[in-house]
């Protein structure tokens, strides 16, 4: 059963870091059968009070494979990365 990660972007501190990470998460997600499915900067929120400037779905193939993505070595310096200058929400969901 596919699985999806859902990020949510509320802040950034600095974005020449975050544009490095873009140019190369991508790889490590391809790297465990991942594809990013949602990039969107335009975001309207119709229920709920929340405040994101940017979503993101990445789609794997099942959830052991964005978990093992997530806690992978390829990632781990990227992660770290977008820690030090991303405020988000990351959420991993089963799908259909």
């Amino acid at each position: 059963m596919a699985a999806h990660n859902i990020t949510q972007r509320t802040s950034v501190s600095d974005p020449k870091v975050i544009e490095i990470y873009f140019s190369k998460v991508n790889a490590t997600i391809e790297n465990f059968s991942g594809r990013k499915i949602v990039r969107a900067g335009v975001i309207e929120v119709i229920e709920e009070d929340m405040d994101p400037d940017r979503m993101t779905m990445t789609e794997f193939p099942d959830m052991y494979s964005l978990k093992a993505w997530n806690n992978s070595p390829e990632y781990e310096d990227l992660k770290a990365m977008r820690y030090s200058v991303m405020t988000s929400n990351a959420i991993p969901v089963k799908g259909i």
